[in-house]
């Protein structure tokens, strides 16, 4: 499920807020041959230790993609974690406490606030509204069509968001997450105290903003590790014996969509898990009753350690991550029975990869999927190979999005799909996708474009401050 959300929310910009950028089916279900963490992770352990050090060092390195970065500013954001300033000197004011208030069953908590400019970005959770929806009026709800608006108050003038997004919902209580983006006039970006109203919520919520902790060095920030090209930052909470793990990175604009969790359909592939060790050596695994309880965003854990346990140290054993590839491919809607030869190569990361080929597979045939089986599919197979041998990312699977062109003269223009990334070979590094079109009987002319989900497996440690 969490993937499927994935795909909804990457698709929307909300004007490419840059701290956005920053967050937020069956592939590798069962690999033929199941990772063995001696095989992959001990093989490449002095392989890891050479590429981190080439990692560090080339923060020296003038014109170096690393040494870019410590060009720039960077600020911590309570919530989110360390994120790369949109544009140098302007200052960040942040929400330093979440904010909650309740009437009734009902609450509201503003998590995390961020002003940059005239930008306002504000992350919210909330029950409000969703108790007594159900049926078409729930998707109508997740749609945001009538579900509840989050404004800001200035004076006797009311603000509304230029764009929000609203994911999850948690049965239990109804529980919902809302990002909502504003446009402020000078005026209100000017104050340090925003006031926010909820519909249907008959509290309003007032917040103090201080300016974020900034530096213009990767190590003013806090430890980190790297992984490729990923700079991973640890923050860690406690209250009593509950910690709270926020993971955070700094990365090249290509590469979204980071977490370091995997989805329940890659855990027997994937059976690591970010770990917490303590000054003797015991090992805590994340709780996921406090994660559920909380409603933990991505690459946010909670653990349960005793108070008196301290020098703790994070393991980090993968992080997962998505690229896209900005070329467009045209191809002709294959023929029932043949197969379209493509073999069409790409670099992407540390591999070049190839779509080979194209077919039309029949409704009811035993090569489609359980789920896939009353529907026509074309299924495009791909191969990865390493540009850099000792390179320690690896492809999952490839996510094709097509477009068609309707009449010989038409413009091509999006389409209904749903897609069945077929688990890829960790090592030999190939799969297929099984995508259906709805009406594709109809279509001659097809394009698409790929995003490719990566794995980079080195186990990290970071120390928090």
């Amino acid at each position: 499920m969490d993937r499927h959300l994935d795909r909804f929310t990457e698709k929307t910009d909300p004007k490419n807020y840059s701290v956005e950028d920053q967050l937020k089916s069956a592939a590798v279900r069962k690999a033929k041959r199941k990772i063995q963490r001696y095989r992959i992770v001990q093989g490449v352990k002095s392989v890891a230790a050479i590429l981190l050090l080439v990692s560090l060092l080339s923060v020296f390195i003038p014109g170096s993609p690393v040494n870019a970065l410590c060009k720039r500013i960077f600020s911590f954001i309570p919530g989110i974690g360390v994120v790369e300033n949109e544009e140098n000197g302007i200052p960040v004011k942040v929400l330093a406490e979440p904010v909650t208030r309740r009437v009734g069953k009902e609450y509201v908590t503003i998590g995390t606030v961020v002003l940059q400019g005239n930008r306002i970005t504000v992350y919210v959770k909330t029950n409000v509204g969703l108790s007594d929806i159900t049926g078409k009026d729930l998707l109508k709800f997740h749609s945001g069509e009538i579900n509840p608006k989050l404004s800001i108050l200035y004076g006797e003038t009311k603000i509304a968001s230029v764009s929000s997004i609203l994911t999850g919902a948690d049965p239990a209580d109804g529980t919902y997450s809302l990002t909502a983006y504003y446009d402020l006039p000078e005026e209100v970006s000017r104050q340090d105290r925003i006031t926010f109203a909820l519909d249907g919520f008959e509290q309003e919520l007032t917040v103090a903003l201080t300016e974020a902790f900034t530096g213009s060095e990767l190590e003013d920030m806090g430890n980190f590790a790297v992984m490729g090209n990923i700079h991973v930052f640890a923050h860690m909470t406690r209250e009593g014996r509950t910690v709270r793990l926020q993971l955070s990175t700094i990365a090249p604009k290509d590469i979204r969509n980071i977490r370091f969790a995997p989805y329940s359909d890659e855990k027997d592939v994937f059976s690591e898990s970010v770990r917490i060790m303590d000054s003797e050596g015991h090992t805590y695994l994340p709780d996921q009753d406090s994660a559920q309880k909380n409603h933990a965003e991505r690459n946010t854990f909670y653990f349960s350690i005793p108070e008196d346990k301290d020098h703790l140290t994070v393991f980090v054993p993968y992080v997962f991550y998505k690229r896209s590839l900005e070329k467009e491919f045209k191809m002709k809607m294959p023929k029932e029975g043949r197969t379209t030869d493509i073999r069409e190569a790409f670099d992407l990361g540390d591999h070049t990869v190839t779509v080979k080929s194209a077919a039309l597979v029949p409704k009811g045939s035993s090569v489609l999927p359980e789920d896939f089986n009353e529907y026509p599919c074309i299924r495009m197979d791909f191969d990865a190979k390493k540009i850099l041998p000792e390179s320690l990312e690896y492809v999952l699977r490839v996510d094709p999005t097509f477009d068609v062109r309707k009449g010989l003269l038409g413009k091509y223009t999006g389409v209904s799909q749903s897609a069945y990334e077929e688990k890829w070979d960790l090592e030999e590094q190939s799969g297929s996708v099984f995508v259906h079109l709805t009406g594709m009987e109809e279509y001659k002319d097809l394009s698409f474009r790929l995003n490719v989900d990566f794995v980079w497996i080195s186990e990290v440690e970071i120390k928090p401050e």
